[in-house]
């Protein structure tokens, strides 16, 4: 049995939703962009171990979508990451 990341009322847990909000500012919104786990550590202000583990949950979630080439990893936004980014800017 897995237990999901998401609250149970189906929303996004605020740390992944930052998660997710730093990988829109880097572009990773329809297309695929090259960040390593330390980078966006730093950009995050998390642990390079926080966000490996957050990209995890990610993506396990279908929020994004993960290619990891002998350079590293390339990160794309999901049309269901979009929609909870969305659904977050919609109540602000």
């Amino acid at each position: 049995y897995q237990v999901s990341s998401r609250l149970t009322s189906g929303k996004l847990k605020a740390f992944l939703w930052f998660t997710l909000y730093d990988l829109l500012r880097q572009g990773a919104s329809g297309k695929y962009v090259k960040i390593s786990t330390t980078e966006l550590s730093r950009i995050s202000g998390a642990s390079q171990q926080s966000a490996s583990r957050h990209l995890k949950l990610l993506e396990q979630e279908g929020l994004i979508s993960r290619r990891i080439d002998s350079d590293g990893s390339r990160i794309m936004i999901t049309s269901d990451g979009v929609r909870s980014l969305e659904e977050v800017f919609l109540t602000l």
